[in-house]
């Protein structure tokens, strides 16, 4: 947490020199930055992982998002991005599609005077977990000035038990489904993301983390996690609270 004015900014997104000096901050509210990277043409591009539908305060349907900031005119910084507020595309938690079924009380802000949100420049599915990201640097492996992001996938039932994806919104939509666990590409240009490497079947040692292109260009380096298991039991046999 940092003091912008009257303003305390949360969830922040800072730079410095190498030296640790000027610091400054880039942007506020953003709930779970991993990645960052700054494309070809100078832009900033960020990806965050969206809320989880559990706790206090379970948020359901928000998915991962992808930034992309010009940082290069100084009055696009210090911008406001949404945490705690306001999900999906900019929208309010009080929208009825934030709305929990396991939560017995409805979505209230935890701000009281908002500054204008800024919106993400793309929401893929929820729980796609977004990692790292990396660009082509060599037109021999394939267009170039092109992101590619890694995708953890989804730790259902722990932290989602709906989703407003493509396998429909309600209760238990995401068990057993393959969400992320892939690389999509991502076009800084044009908004755009499609596959690049993603499953058939569900195998649960594929949790791309980290990605690096080689010196030359002709090889994507991918770093997994690997095995991830989700059981409703502990060691002892005892049930855990979800099913």
């Amino acid at each position: 947490q940092i003091v912008k004015g009257d303003i305390k900014c949360n969830g922040c997104l800072l730079s410095a020199k190498a030296d640790g000096t000027d610091v400054r901050l880039v942007g506020w509210g953003f709930r779970h930055l991993y990645g960052t990277g700054i494309a070809p043409d100078g832009k900033l591009i960020a990806v965050m992982n969206g809320v989880d539908e559990r706790g206090t305060r379970p948020i359901a349907n928000d998915g991962d998002k992808i930034y992309v900031l010009d940082v290069s005119n100084p009055e696009n910084w210090g911008k406001f991005y949404g945490w705690p507020d306001f999900f999906g595309y900019g929208q309010p938690v009080t929208d009825p599609q934030f709305q929990s079924p396991i939560s017995n009380q409805s979505n209230s802000f935890l701000i009281k005077n908002h500054p204008p949100v800024e919106k993400p420049a793309q929401v893929v599915d929820v729980g796609s977990a977004l990692t790292h990201i990396t660009f082509t640097n060599s037109s021999k492996f394939g267009p170039t000035n092109m992101a590619f992001v890694g995708e953890y996938g989804t730790l259902a039932p722990q932290t989602h038990l709906t989703a407003n994806s493509r396998f429909g919104m309600n209760v238990g939509s995401v068990m057993g489904q393959i969400i992320g666990q892939r690389v999509a590409i991502f076009d800084p240009s044009t908004f755009s993301e499609r596959n690049f490497i993603s499953l058939n079947t569900a195998d649960g040692s594929f949790r791309p983390t980290g990605l690096k292109f080689s010196p030359d260009g002709n090889s994507l380096y991918i770093a997994s996690i690997g095995l991830n298991e989700v059981r409703n039991f502990n060691t002892a046999g005892a049930p855990l609270g979800f099913t």
